[in-house]
């Protein structure tokens, strides 16, 4: 009896060790993903500022150039047709 407990002890001491070792590296490599997960997320926060402010200062400035060209293209149409329901002399 005493010979087979010897022997799973001899054995499992080996694997223990490996396992240990297993984990210590996974470990490892799981707060390297997480550093990397990280600053992922921080760029993205920093994209999403960066897209947030070039809207508002892009964004604000093309909508009033877009609404002035517009303006200017309805009066020139306006003008360009003559008007209906008035008889000149």
């Amino acid at each position: 009896m005493r010979t087979s407990i010897r022997s799973i002890s001899d054995g499992a001491t080996p694997l223990m060790d490996e396992v240990t070792a297993t984990v210590t590296t996974t470990n490892e490599q799981l707060k390297k993903v997480d550093g990397i997960a990280n600053n992922v997320s921080d760029a993205s926060a920093n994209i999403s500022a960066l897209s947030s402010l070039m809207a508002a200062t892009v964004g604000s400035p093309l909508i009033k150039v877009a609404s002035f060209s517009y303006g200017v293209r309805s009066a020139f149409s306006a003008r360009k047709k003559p008007a209906t329901g008035r008889r000149s002399r």
